[in-house]
Order: structure tokens, then sequence, then C-alpha cells
């Protein structure tokens, strides 16, 4: 009798510091998904030399995948997308002579657009940018938890920009090529920015 009491508080033991264990490590698994997170924010760097090396197409899709998962005001989504990732796609892209020694041995290109029949009516039409801005930062954002790496190139809004991407591509009249994003693996380490400028936080008022 003594024993059969012995095994079950053993038993109950043993499931306390089971269930315990469980909640620990989903507490540590959940600790340590924000730190990465947090970590991959700060330590995003523009880079501009790749090694030429291909990028596979399930990390493409990781990427755009993520692009797509960015905010967007009432849900609207105006963006659109060029992927280039071929030498042919590549040289056709260099003829516009923007960028490209970062374009030359990029695995991959995205140029980021925006669908003006997606537009907001009325004064709220140009949140498009916002929206599009933030599908290019999780562009760099996956781009570099994939180990790889990236940089930002604007068009929009400078006109001649627009201009000579609108017509390498013919684009649509509805279609505004907004940005550049060149993603490869990293042919340089360059240091990582300290930006924190607490200064530049006003709290509760200005």
């Amino acid at each position: 009798m003594k024993t059969k009491f012995t095994m079950l508080i053993l038993a109950v033991v043993i499931i306390v510091l089971g269930v315990m264990l469980l909640h620990l490590t989903h507490r540590t698994c959940k600790n340590d998904k924000s730190a990465s997170a947090i970590e991959n924010i700060l330590t995003r760097k523009s880079v501009r030399n790749y090694t030429g090396e291909a990028i596979p197409s399930s990390v493409q899709e990781t990427i755009m995948r993520c692009a797509m998962a960015a905010p967007t005001a009432m849900n609207i989504q105006p963006w659109t997308f060029i992927v280039v990732d071929t030498q042919e796609a590549r040289n056709k892209l260099m003829t516009l002579n923007f960028q490209p020694e970062k374009i030359a041995t990029a695995g991959m290109v995205v140029i980021v657009c925006a669908d003006q029949t997606k537009f907001i009516d009325g004064s709220a039409r140009d949140f498009w940018i916002e929206d599009c801005s933030a599908a290019t930062q999780n562009i760099l954002l996956a781009a570099h938890a994939e180990g790889l790496g990236a940089v930002w190139c604007g068009i929009y809004p400078v006109p001649e920009k627009i201009e000579m991407f609108s017509e390498l591509y013919q684009l649509p009249d509805n279609i505004i090529p907004f940005a550049m994003v060149t993603i490869g693996h990293p042919a340089e380490n360059p240091a990582v920015k300290d930006k924190w400028s607490p200064e530049k936080i006003h709290r509760n008022y200005w």
C-alpha cells in the first residue's frame, strides 16, 4: 500500500514537472523568436556588393511573401512587383545605367511598383507610398533574415527614374515604379550603423 502511494506521488510530481518544463520551453522559444526579430531589425544594413551566386526559388518566394505581408491602408495592397533573377533580365535592366554595379552581381532584383487602380479615393490616395515603403522594408528584413544582403534604390518620386523604368518594361499607364531592391549573397560586410538618438523622442508632449 505504501509503495503504491509513493508511486502515485511520484507520478503526480513527474506530471507537474512536465507541465512546468513545457511552459518554460514555450516561453523560452517565444522569447528567442522575439529576440531574433529585434536583432534582425537592429543588425540590418545596406549591402551593395554581392558574389553573383544565385538565390534559390524557395528563398525568393519567402522574401516576396514577406513583402506582401506588410501593413497596408484599408488592406488595399496597391503593390505589384517585377522580380529579375536571370542574366538576360539583369543585362536588360543594366541598360538603364542605374546602379549597374549592384545589379551585375545581384542574385535577385525586385522592382516594387504601385497599381493606381488600387489607390484609395480622395485625400487618402497617397497612402500607397506608405504601403509600398512597408513592403520594401519587409523585403530588406527578409533578405537579411535569410543571410543575404540588400539595398534600397529609390525610383519614386524622381520623374526621370520613373520614366526610364516605365519605358524599359513598357509598364501600363496605371503602374508606377517605386523602388528597386538589389539582393544577393554579400561580398562585403559593412558595419552596422547605430541610429539610436534618444533626443529625437518626445514623450507625452513636444
